[in-house]
């Protein structure tokens, strides 16, 4: 029951409900057909806006759309000034099942930086490959909010190994144990890691001790080997037609 004029009401009459507006002593009510004409504003420039005060918002069937004739863009959370120490309001997406329920959101920080989170690990799925584009004036960086102590991220990166008959990977990390930034693989069906252009080394290469048996596949691989009075380098070459041996390029003798 409305007790004052200009106060919106409901007006349910025989199962069908209208929309009314106090104006006096008096009731108007509105036939659907003016209710979509209001709410799509068909061809009319008197109403810029509608104003819903409602906690859930859809539709009868299909999809909702919005803004589908690209008259304009979709702006949100636009007129508003939050708190200088909070984070901005979130669009969030959900995915609802017995088995798990998971969650995509978008934000602004209180930092200014714009965040994507997922409750799941994230996937970009592109036809045409997927180019991070970042500006030249500015640094990219990975992990720098979330490395703590014990907690330094490994990347993956996987291929398919015929030889092997299933993908493997080939890893890098800032290792915190070592204190050193490590390139790692699955197994040995990857077989190395080669550079096709000149390399240039700014400081010292340790060379580790290779126990791999000598094979045209390893012509060139230097190693270090030490016994109890002695140091030496050996080098793969190919000793016949068809032979190839660790070959002592360097020895320190004490």
């Amino acid at each position: 029951q409305a007790t004052s004029d200009d106060t919106p009401v409901a007006i349910t009459i025989a199962q069908q409900r209208l929309l009314g507006r106090i104006t006096g002593g008096n009731i108007t009510a509105l036939t659907a057909a003016q209710i979509r004409t209001l709410l799509v504003l068909a061809e009319s420039d008197s109403v810029k806006f509608v104003d819903v005060d409602a906690t859930e918002l859809s539709n009868k069937s299909g999809a909702l759309k919005i803004q589908p004739d690209v008259q304009g863009n979709v702006e949100l959370f636009g007129d508003t000034d939050v708190g200088d120490d909070d984070n901005g309001m979130e669009f969030h997406v959900h995915r609802r099942a017995v088995e798990r329920d998971d969650t995509l959101f978008f934000r602004i920080s209180k930092f200014g930086d714009s965040q994507i989170n997922a409750s799941k690990k994230m996937s970009f799925t592109t036809i045409g490959g997927t180019d991070f584009e970042i500006s030249g004036l500015y640094p990219c960086s990975f992990f720098s909010n979330s490395t703590t102590s014990g907690r330094n991220a490994l990347v993956t990166v996987y291929g398919y190994i015929t030889a092997a008959g299933g993908k493997k990977y080939a890893s890098f990390q800032v290792d915190d144990t070592t204190d050193k930034f490590i390139l790692d693989r699955e197994d040995t069906n990857i077989l190395g890691f080669k550079v096709n252009f000149p390399l240039e080394v700014n400081g010292g290469v340790q060379i580790g001790t290779d126990a791999v048996a000598a094979s045209a596949a390893k012509v060139g691989t230097v190693r270090y080997r030490s016994d109890a009075n002695n140091s030496w380098m050996e080098m793969v070459m190919q000793t016949g037609a068809a032979t190839y041996a660790w070959v002592v390029i360097k020895t320190n003798n004490w």
